[in-house]
């Protein structure tokens, strides 16, 4: 039986013993069919003394067996959450890593479009009216990419993180 974490303490105190005391049953039961089996073989009949010594052997045997199987079992489950946490950090990281390289991308676009109105200024001391579109344009999609990374619902998804090559 596999081990199972419950919200209620109690029930699951009640449920370690449970399983504890079925594994006990299982392997006392075993034992005393495997050796009820060899004194049939072996003599004929069934002696009471094997039988006795059988129930004793394996009562011995499969309670400190049993705290052992349920110890790792527990710790199985433990290192399968600890797994579970590391792979949502990762995941997290690489999403958080991907924000930064699409805002970084459209930032640096914007920061480029600055520049052109800056030499563009400089040297005629004036802007063209498509230098303004393009500008209020750039604006307009940084804005809008900015918009749709804080609307994201699904970290997992990769495909708003995409830098499409057409784009500036």
């Amino acid at each position: 039986m596999p081990f199972e974490i419950s919200i209620y303490p109690a029930r699951h105190r009640v449920h370690i013993l449970q399983e504890r005391a079925l594994y006990v049953a299982i392997a006392v039961a075993s034992s005393l069919v495997i050796t009820t089996a060899i004194s049939l073989a072996i003599h004929g009949s069934v002696r009471t003394d094997y039988l006795l010594t059988a129930f004793l052997c394996s009562l011995i045997v499969s309670v400190p067996m049993t705290a052992l199987f349920q110890r790792l079992n527990r710790e199985l489950h433990d290192a399968l959450e600890r797994e579970r946490t590391l792979v949502i950090r990762e995941e997290k990281q690489k999403t958080l890593r991907q924000t930064m390289h699409k805002v970084q991308h459209h930032v640096n676009n914007l920061a480029n479009c600055l520049q052109m109105v800056e030499l563009e200024y400089t040297s005629k001391s004036w802007l063209s009216v498509e230098t303004l579109n393009s500008l209020q344009a750039e604006i307009h999609k940084t804005g809008q990419e900015m918009q749709a990374l804080g609307r994201l619902d699904d970290p997992f998804d990769a495909s708003p993180f995409t830098v499409h090559p057409g784009q500036k």
